[in-house]
């Protein structure tokens, strides 16, 4: 059911936000986890720059609205409320190094 909605609505939404140049990038990853503390699924989505993530809740808001016809809580209403299907074990920010 997760990956349903990643394919689908998730999907979409990333889709939504690279026309409007909040996202140039969103990739899905599945890991081998080593213990119970790692995860087995990475969500990636790179950003233009650090400045577009001030405020980014209001911008995608208004996406997923558009894409889903559906705020937040109907979304994980209707994707089967994947905050059963799965852990969130947190998040982490990660800058690119570009070496010249």
């Amino acid at each position: 059911n997760y990956m349903d909605y990643l394919d689908k609505n998730w999907k979409m939404v990333m889709e939504e936000a690279k026309k409007a140049g909040y996202v140039t990038e969103y990739h899905v990853y599945r890991a081998q986890p080593h213990n119970p503390q790692e995860a087995d699924l990475y969500l990636v989505v790179t950003y233009p720059n650090m400045a577009m993530l001030d405020g980014m809740d209001k911008k995608m808001e208004p996406i997923q609205m558009k894409v889903t016809k559906m705020n937040p809580r109907q979304a994980d209403e209707a994707s089967g409320k994947r905050v059963v299907m799965r852990e969130l074990m947190g998040s982490e920010l990660l800058r690119e190094l570009v070496l010249k």
